[in-house]
Parts: C-alpha cells; structure tokens; sequence
C-alpha cells in the first residue's frame, strides 16, 4: 500500500480553536502530511463554535457532546464519543492507523474501538500532568496538585501500555514512562520548527503596528498566560533588568487567564510602559516578534520540549530559560544562551543581564541559535512519523 495514501483518524480536542503546544503540533504535521497526500480526520468534542461536524482546513472534523475543560479561556471542549460510534467513523472513513494527540476520554473509546476492529494506534505522548494540574488547580495546595499528577501518570501508563508506538517529543519526557512494559515501542521525534515560517523577518511591521519604539531592547516571551508559564516572574525580573538595561522592554504575546493580574502586576511595579501585551498574533507577526527581540525568555516551570524555544532559536534569537527539574527545555540551550533558578526574578534579572549588556555575546548566542536550529526541522520529523505509519502497515 502507497502511504503517501494512508488513512489517518487523530484524537485531537480543541483542534480548531485551542492554544497549545499539543495542538499546535497536530495542525502543524497535518498540515505537512496532508500535502504529502495523506488523507486525515480529526474527532474532536463540540464547542460554541463548532456545535456540528465541520471541517478544519478542508479536513473533515467528528465532534461530540462535549465538557469544558477548566482555566482554559473557554476554549477546550472534551468530547464524549462511544466506542461504536468511533467504530462506525473508522469503518465508514477506511481508516487505516488511530493517532492519539491527547490521552481525553474520547482516547479511551477510540482506542477499544481500533482495537476491535484491529486498527493499530500511535499515541503522541504530548500531556504532563504537573502542567495540566498547575494551572486547572493553580490555587490548591501542592500536595493535592502533586496527588492528582500521580493519578495522571497513572492512567497514563494505562493507556500507553495499550498502543502499538508511543511518540515523545524528547528523551526527557520518555523519562517520566520508564515503567511500560518491554514491549511497548517508544520513538522520540521532536516537534520540530518550521523553518519556513520562523526565521529571518522585519520586525518593522509589528513595531509599526503595536506603536513600539525601535530603539528599545526587547525582551520577549511567547505562549499561553496561565501559572505554569510563570510570566509573573519575568514581570517581577523587569525592575532590575531596567536598572542595568534602561532601554529593555518586555513584549508578551498570548493570552489566557492571567493576562488581567499580570497586567495588575506591571503596574503596581510602574512598569506599564515596559511591558507591552500584544496578545495572540498570527505566525508572521510571531515570527517579527522574535526578529525584534534581543532576548527570549521562558520562565516556565513545565514542558516537555519547548515550541517556543525552537521557534525563538530558529529566528536566531539568544534564549533565557528557566532551569526547572520538570521542564526539557533546558537541554535545547547549547552555548545560545543562559538557564536562570526557577521562578528566581533576582536570578532571571541577573542572567538576561548578562547576555543584554554584552554585545559580543549576544551575538555569539545568537548565531549558535541560527545553527541549532538547523537540527530541528518539522520536515525532518514529519518523515518520522511516516516511517512509523510505513513500519505499521507493513506488519498488517
């Protein structure tokens, strides 16, 4: 069988409208895929937006009755599908290989129905319970958060002990997974950049557009504003980085449910006019956002690779990230820039000092970031994940 022609059903909720590096993946290697002529179905629960069966860039999307899920700006909907219900899409659709993004409910029902019907199954190992509990339960305790991420685990392990191969997008996060059993298939593929998306640009347009001055040094930081991401602690790092960088200026693009405390916390600093929200942007202006950075930063607490990190590292823009135990981001800083102690403003002051004060070294970085980059591109990873669709078609 050609598999330029394969036949792929995902498990991706929010594949339309939600903001995440999981389902920023997904849309991404569909996209590819689908230019490589694989044909691909999503199901997915039903939202506000999207109450019916509809598609997403001319790919058919299966929605069902669905629950929101909490602190996520309203925007991911859990579907409910039953086990015969994705038996009759995959039937009808001559689906030949289930792709798990997330491990939802409606990944347990597509899983048992594959499995009745003898479909093999990838699951993308995209979900890290500390990441998902610290911000739905961000003001609990941390032993109820701690409690529940070990009942996540466990239910993953549940789960990946039933698929055929288990994708993760780093060694890091296949460490969290060393108790499935021999026989499971890991392979580790990175999410990867799009090189021809994130690169080179004039940052012109975005300054143009925001009223941004270009003679200040930018400091930026890209992704979802919720606890976990920690961008209180850039916030916080801003006065100190003022005193021995007077030009700096913090630009943050995203949304999400803490943009009002965050902006509450610039101005009880009275750095309002340092600190500049410009909320989610289109990839272009991403990408002149990091053109116009002298300096990306990631405070971040959990992750299990870092899209932003690449995307930043494939602009050639030296990178500022936070040393946490749970998060791999800090194994793509590689002479490109500098790690800071978690949630440590002092400490992430001190060291985009170090690097914004001296020229020569954020030069330095930032060309070892054009060549790091180099290593990860989406391409690349997008044949991965084919060569496992290949090695599963031909074992049928």
């Amino acid at each position: 069988m050609n598999t330029r022609n394969l036949r792929i059903a995902l498990i991706c909720d929010g594949v339309a409208e939600f903001m995440a590096g999981s389902t920023e993946s997904a849309r991404r290697f569909s996209r590819i895929l689908k230019g490589r002529g694989y044909t691909q179905v999503f199901i997915a629960g039903r939202s506000p937006e999207h109450r019916t069966d509809d598609e997403w860039e001319g790919m058919k999307v299966y929605r069902f009755r669905s629950f929101l899920l909490p602190q996520t700006d309203g925007h991911l909907y859990l579907g409910l599908p039953r086990k015969r219900e994705v038996i009759k899409i995959l039937q009808e659709e001559r689906i030949d290989i289930l792709h798990v993004i997330m491990p939802t409910p409606a990944a347990i029902a597509a899983v048992r129905a594959a499995h009745a019907i003898g479909i093999p199954v990838v699951v993308h190992s995209h979900t890290q319970p500390e990441n998902l509990f610290l911000n739905t339960f961000h003001n609990k305790a941390e032993w109820f958060t701690n409690i529940l991420s070990s009942l996540m685990y466990v239910y993953l392990h549940w789960l990946y002990a039933k698929v055929a191969v288990l994708i993760f997008p780093t060694k890091f996060s296949r460490e969290f997974f060393k108790g499935l059993p021999q026989k499971s298939r890991t392979e580790v593929i990175s999410n990867g950049v799009d090189r021809t998306k994130f690169g080179k640009a004039d940052p012109a347009p975005l300054l143009k557009k925001f009223n941004l001055p270009a003679d200040r040094t930018y400091i930026l930081f890209v992704g979802r504003l919720h606890p976990e991401k920690r961008v209180d602690t850039l916030i916080a790092a801003m006065p100190a980085i003022l005193k021995g960088a007077p030009g700096a200026h913090a630009l943050i693009v995203g949304g999400g449910h803490r943009e009002q405390a965050l902006r509450a916390q610039a101005a009880s600093l009275g750095i309002t006019e340092r600190v500049s929200f410009l909320g989610r942007l289109s990839d272009a202006e991403v990408e002149q956002a990091y053109n116009a950075a002298a300096l990306f930063v990631l405070p971040s607490l959990v992750e299990l690779e870092g899209m932003v990190v690449l995307q930043a590292i494939s602009c050639g823009v030296p990178v500022l990230v936070s040393n946490s135990p749970k998060s791999a981001s800090p194994l793509l800083v590689e002479g490109n820039g500098l790690l800071f102690k978690p949630s440590d403003a002092a400490d992430l002051a001190a060291q985009a000092l170090a690097i914004l004060t001296n020229p020569e070294r954020r030069k330095s970085m930032a060309a070892q970031s054009l060549l790091l980059g180099e290593k990860y591109d989406i391409q690349t990873s997008a044949s991965k994940i084919e060569s496992i669709y290949h090695s599963l078609m031909s074992t049928r």
